[in-house]
């Protein structure tokens, strides 16, 4: 299990709930080497799971075809006005978001969430 301060990754999904508000509809952040669970906010366990398949999938594609891999975050523009983010920290966390784009702005979470999140996230480390 990740040696982490608990009191940062709290912070990280709190300074998040403040700056996307009611665009915030999900957040889960994850150890990326037990694949568990560490903070989350309305999270749906099944589909982080499955983000951290897709994201090393996605990883090992990029490789064999030799492109550079995931650096900061993959964004997913989803149906009916939402957006898929994953972000990973490290090689070994990993924050998966679901946000509904009627309620918040793409500039509010590329320009201020994200860097804030990686920031926090870098900070729990102990």
């Amino acid at each position: 299990m990740l040696d982490v301060e608990w009191s940062q990754l709290e912070r990280a999904l709190a300074d998040l709930q403040s700056q996307l508000r009611d665009g915030l509809v999900a957040a889960d952040i994850l150890d990326l080497t037990t694949r568990v669970s560490l903070v989350s906010f309305n999270a749906n366990p099944e589909a982080s799971a499955q983000f951290v398949l897709m994201t090393e999938q996605l990883n090992r594609m990029l490789e064999e075809i030799m492109y550079p891999g995931i650096n900061r975050y993959v964004l997913l523009d989803l149906e009916s006005d939402h957006s898929a983010v994953v972000v990973r920290s490290g090689a070994d966390m990993l924050l998966v978001m679901l946000v509904d784009n009627t309620r918040t702005t793409l500039g509010m979470l590329l320009a201020v969430a994200v860097p804030g999140a990686l920031e926090t996230l870098a900070a729990a480390r102990r």
